[in-house]
């Protein structure tokens, strides 16, 4: 992806996390299987850098910006997941589908 002129921005795949469940172990749970379908593809740490980075995107890939002097700023970010244990119906008339449309 392109961002603005001097800045690149990098996506990797993100990997899955097989720590959750290592093979042998017992299986997951619903609701720990609902939150780790919610997790995936999110992204989990942001890093900023600064400074020349050269011309090539991809050698930004391995790069390892825990040790880079170029990283001047971070963020991690942490998701949850629960069910609802309880629904609320909202006060007021149904709409039926056919009569959405029709509005």
């Amino acid at each position: 992806m392109h961002g603005p002129e001097g800045c690149v921005q990098v996506q990797p795949v993100p990997a899955i996390d097989v720590a959750v469940r290592p093979l042998g172990t017992a299986s997951l749970t619903d609701a720990q299987r609902y939150a780790r379908y919610l997790r995936l593809g999110r992204v989990s740490d942001v890093s900023a850098l600064s400074g020349d980075l050269g011309t090539d995107p991809l050698a930004l890939v391995s790069l390892d910006v825990t040790s880079d002097a170029r990283r001047i700023s971070s963020t991690h970010y942490e998701y949850d997941a629960r069910s609802l244990t309880a629904t609320s119906d909202p006060a007021g008339r149904m709409v039926s589908d056919s009569e959405q449309w029709q509005q």
